[in-house]
């Protein structure tokens, strides 16, 4: 892996190994024009085979190496993509021409491998289940529409500290960022979308351009009353207090 990319460098090398796992990126075309190697990390989650599908179809994508905790699984994966099956993750982290992992563990292990790639000096976007996935409830008020399930209210989602404690700070420098995901399984319009991302995606907005000494829960409230006004005034459907 290459420890010393320039952010948009990152960025667009991240979107071609995102959008090998699925998911749209406004930096694909930026990045489509060069051939992104990759290394799946875990292969155990629920959507590791339609990534896999989808890795296999991008010419732009070559996957080099597969690793899993379970070595049978992970030489079952490896076959499939044409890679090479590994057993120790710092044969990973120390190739240079991987340029970028997708982490497809169980969900109960993410924390653990991301902190071990920011470790191992590897640029990191934090993404964990327990405070940015926003197709989770956000009240336990009745009426609430239909969820996936799990409760996700502001307040955590607020809470949320992109950095791990147990990296030290040269080693924090890693964590670039953070983002939500919002599955949209029980999401049938568009109203219904900005219902569930606002206005917790203005949380989490705050909480990664804030160092955590700065945080106050209640200071944002009033600036989310001002921001709410204007988001109200842009027509978005979001879930606003009562007026």
């Amino acid at each position: 892996m290459n420890s010393n990319p320039t952010r948009r460098q990152f960025l667009q090398t991240a979107s071609v190994a995102t959008l090998a796992a699925g998911i749209p990126s406004i930096w694909a075309q930026a990045a489509s024009d060069k051939k992104v190697t990759i290394a799946f990390v875990g292969v155990a989650h629920i959507h590791t085979p339609e990534f896999i599908r989808l890795a296999k179809s991008r010419s732009d994508v070559k996957v080099k190496f597969v690793w899993d905790h379970d070595a049978a699984r992970a030489q079952k994966r490896a076959q499939e993509l044409e890679a090479q099956a590994v057993n120790d993750l710092r044969q990973i982290w120390s190739d240079r021409e991987v340029n970028a992992v997708v982490i497809c563990s169980e969900t109960n292990r993410h924390r653990e491998l991301v902190i071990a790639a920011a470790k191992a000096g590897h640029d990191v976007v934090m993404a964990p289940n327990s405070h940015t996935y926003f197709d989770q409830y956000q009240s336990k008020e009745p009426g609430e529409p239909l969820a996936i399930g799990g409760f996700m209210p502001l307040e955590k989602v607020y809470s949320f500290e992109p950095v791990p404690p147990e990296l030290t700070a040269a080693e924090g420098e890693r964590i670039l960022g953070a983002q939500c995901q919002l599955w949209s399984e029980y999401i049938p319009t568009p109203q219904h979308f900005e219902y569930m991302a606002f206005p917790r995606i203005t949380a989490l907005s705050e909480v990664v351009w804030t160092p955590a000494t700065r945080k106050d829960y209640s200071t944002f409230q009033t600036r989310l009353a001002i921001h709410e006004r204007r988001l109200r005034a842009l027509g978005v459907a979001g879930r606003w207090r009562p007026v």
